[in-house]
């Protein structure tokens, strides 16, 4: 396990701690965070896509089976399509944003 730069707490920060710590071992740091800047821009200009994934109607599987297609479309590493995975079977697509904040603060902490 590889120890972040400062320590975040929450589900957020164990989210945004086992992404560091996957990408760290991977080297894929930079690549990781490029990737999840790319998928963040994708949902906040395809508000159709942005509210199936917010919808708490829409079953875990259906979401997890669509963020599948989509990162597969968006030829991510396995890094990050396993963390977008995990959040859906987890229930936690809601909390993607502070998330993605939180990997932001550590990488920031790491430069």
């Amino acid at each position: 396990l590889v120890t972040a730069p400062i320590q975040l707490f929450g589900v957020e920060g164990r989210y945004a701690h086992a992404l560091y710590s996957a990408a760290s071992k991977e080297k894929k740091l930079d690549a990781v965070e490029k990737e999840l800047k790319s998928v963040q821009d994708l949902f906040s200009k395809n508000v159709n896509l942005s509210e199936f994934i917010a919808n708490p109607t829409v079953k875990r599987t259906e979401k997890k089976a669509v963020l599948e297609e989509l990162l597969k479309q968006q030829k991510t590493s396995t890094i990050t399509t396993n963390l977008f995975l995990a959040m859906a079977e987890n229930g936690r697509v809601g909390k993607m944003t502070g998330i993605l904040g939180a990997f932001g603060k550590i990488m920031s902490a790491h430069r």
